[in-house]
């Protein structure tokens, strides 16, 4: 599965280089045809440019996504899953938010002044190309960052539980709280029964002979 997301990470940061490269060969194209100042007009290029990064970046998420999933869900407490799977998806959130936050410290380095910002209104004037670079470089960190971590990560090969986490003392402390427990319930089960008995018996006494009987109790109780 760390295989999985190392390999999405990749393909990220090809696609950002494709991206990049594709975006500056657009902007070379308004130029060449005098469309700099015509930020409504057609470029002449055609849509297929836009395929080979687009079917990169989805097959990169996927495999991101999946295997981010998977680590999670199965490397994580059997107890604490759902807390495994919610962190999964604040991640995505957090991203949206650094991302949001990127842009907009970008938009206010680059504009004012009578400067044209990266993301200014006429894009070929802007230079996404300049962005989609920055997020190649900082994929090619982060690609770093991960290897060096994932080569000393030591897979769980089984589910485990929240008892496992615990020293001997903490769980038989626990285990004797459990124990306690169903000792209680036990008894109350007894209890109950008793009394359902002797309302049977006070409408119909010859039920009598029961109330001498032993009360069962259910095996998950035992």
């Amino acid at each position: 599965m760390l295989q999985r997301i190392g390999t999405g990470i990749v393909l990220s940061v090809i696609t950002m280089i494709i991206a990049a490269l594709v975006e500056m060969k657009r902007l070379e194209t308004a130029q060449e045809h005098g469309l700099v100042d015509l930020p409504n007009a057609t470029i002449p290029m055609s849509f297929w440019w836009l395929i080979p990064q687009y079917a990169l970046f989805g097959i990169a998420e996927s495999l991101t996504m999946v295997g981010l999933q998977e680590v999670f869900y199965d490397q994580v407490p059997s107890d604490l899953r759902s807390v495994g799977l919610s962190l999964n998806l604040s991640i995505f959130g957090v991203g949206n938010f650094l991302s949001s936050f990127l842009i907009s410290l970008i938009e206010k380095a680059t504009g004012g002044n009578g400067r044209y910002s990266w993301f200014d209104n006429n894009l070929n004037r802007a230079h996404l190309d300049y962005f989609h670079w920055l997020l190649a470089g900082m994929s090619a960190v982060q690609l770093v960052s991960y290897v060096y971590f994932a080569k000393s990560y030591i897979y769980n090969r089984g589910g485990y539980s929240v008892m496992d986490c615990c020293d001997n003392s903490t769980q038989l402390g626990l285990v004797n709280q459990v124990n306690v427990k169903f000792s209680c319930l036990e008894e109350l089960h007894r209890a109950v029964n008793v009394l359902i008995l002797k309302a049977i018996v006070s409408n119909y006494p010859k039920y009598q002979q029961t109330l001498d009987m032993p009360i069962a109790v259910p095996s998950a109780y035992n």
